[in-house]
């Protein structure tokens, strides 16, 4: 699974994003193939909302630090 920053573009009615090449040769995505898409915006930070309402032993900022570990790319 690849993740990436792009802004949507208008396309007629819809919204439309570009994959960029090297993950669509990466994760094989064709014209033929279904994607799942799941959205995010700058307003939404994710980890603050799941992150808020853990009692973690340790500071957020250092478990999001160890999750940034080449590992997990």
């Amino acid at each position: 699974m690849e993740s990436f920053v792009t802004k949507p573009k208008k396309w007629g009615n819809s919204l439309g994003v570009t994959i960029p090449k090297g993950i669509a040769q990466k994760e094989r995505v064709s014209p033929r193939r279904n994607v799942t898409v799941f959205i995010t915006s700058d307003e939404t930070n994710l980890f603050d909302k799941i992150f808020g309402t853990f009692k973690l032993k340790r500071p957020t900022q250092e478990v999001l630090d160890e999750m940034d570990v080449e590992e997990y790319e």
